[in-house]
């Protein structure tokens, strides 16, 4: 649909209640030992904790990416894992 932009998803989902989402699956190398809690406190750290809950920062280049994601293949969501 969108060829230039090379956002292709890692996987692709489907959930009776959700719709049809896709996902992007990132590994975290530089967390080895530590716990999410103490890492989301990092300024360079992707994703933010509201309560109990983690998600993306809107201004990181992850957050981006997802959009895009989420644009070019018309899929309701996605999974970042």
């Amino acid at each position: 649909m969108w060829p230039f932009l090379h956002a292709a998803p890692d996987f692709l989902s489907k959930c009776d209640c959700c719709g049809q989402g896709c996902g992007e699956v990132k590994c975290p190398y530089c967390i080895d030992g530590i716990d999410f809690d103490s890492y989301v406190q990092k300024k360079s750290f992707c994703l933010e904790k509201n309560g109990f809950v983690f998600s993306l920062k809107r201004d990181h280049d992850y957050y981006f990416q997802a959009q895009q994601k989420l644009h070019t293949t018309g899929r309701d969501y996605l999974n970042f894992v």
